[in-house]
């Protein structure tokens, strides 16, 4: 009795697609060199694991993180304002990243409601400033621990970084305003550029004393004779024609009609005449046969 083992191995998956992997095996030996996956191409080796390939460099200056590292915030009924400094009239919440905990402070003029709205305030600050593994101590006025924050060098810090903006702020409009101005006067340059030159009138020329300006001067002054040279010899050729029509009318003549004026005949009516003739010639026959029929048919009647 032969006893089957029908437990088969599992087949090992790929890691990056969970496909199942092909093994490829040494014909000599018979040991696997490689797994492959058909589906994505992810190949993996029998040998000993290599060893992570990594790049070394060195960084010789400090890259600075400019975030801020201590944040205040006051609260103000549900929601949270930034603020730069601690008041006694207001519960304020202090986020230290360095020690990775978030201090409820409160102020002597305040109430315990007030507190409570800053804790669940406190909870919202760990998600937005992603301090989620941070802890909250409640803090009063005057009873502050010792690993309470140095606020004074923070506002400081916070003042600074407040001026070093307005003054960037301040340069950015100046350069656009700087810009926006070269911009007009191009603008300008270009509309006048566009406008058509209008010629120089003789008043204008008169009153630059140069040589150029007086050969202008001529030129347009030649041009300006020429041009009323040629209106008022249109107007006299003009009154010329109109002297000569009036004297052909007074002296006409009424003209005797020649053959040739009469109106041509044409072909049309000349066999109008035609036909005309012959009608006449033909009419007494037709009356002649006309009559003779009459005659005859009296005849029969009397008979």
């Amino acid at each position: 009795m032969v006893i089957r083992d029908f437990h088969k191995k599992p087949r090992s998956l790929c890691p990056r697609c969970g496909g199942p992997m092909i093994e490829e095996k040494d014909e000599e030996s018979g040991q696997i060199k490689f797994k492959k996956c058909p589906a994505c191409g992810y190949i993996t080796g029998s040998g000993e694991p290599s060893e992570p390939v990594g790049i070394k460099f060195r960084m010789d200056e400090k890259i600075e993180d400019k975030k801020e590292k201590i944040l205040i915030f006051h609260q103000k009924g549900d929601n949270i304002i930034k603020a730069t400094n601690l008041d006694s009239d207001t519960v304020a919440l202090v986020a230290d990243k360095n020690q990775n905990i978030i201090f409820v402070w409160k102020g002597k003029f305040t109430s315990p409601g007030e507190r409570y709205r800053a804790g669940t305030a406190a909870t919202r600050l760990k998600s937005s400033e992603r301090m989620y593994g941070a802890q909250t101590i409640m803090v009063d006025e005057g009873e502050e621990p010792k690993n309470f924050p140095d606020l004074k060098g923070a506002a400081k810090e916070t003042e600074e970084k407040a001026k070093k903006e307005a003054e960037e702020e301040a340069k950015r409009k100046a350069e656009e305003e700087a810009k926006r101005k070269v911009e007009d006067e191009k603008k300008k340059k270009l509309e006048m550029k566009k406008k058509k030159i209008k010629k120089p009138r003789k008043a204008d020329l008169e009153k630059k004393p140069e040589k150029k300006v007086s050969k202008e001067i001529k030129k347009i002054s030649k041009l300006e004779k020429l041009e009323d040279e040629k209106v008022k010899a249109e107007e006299e050729a003009k009154k010329k024609a109109e002297e000569k029509k009036k004297v052909q009318k007074l002296t006409k003549k009424p003209k005797a009609k020649k053959k040739s004026d009469e109106p041509k005949k044409t072909k049309a009516k000349i066999i109008e005449k035609e036909t005309k003739k012959i009608e006449e010639k033909v009419k007494p026959i037709k009356e002649k046969k006309s009559s003779s029929k009459v005659k005859k048919i009296s005849k029969t009647k009397k008979k």
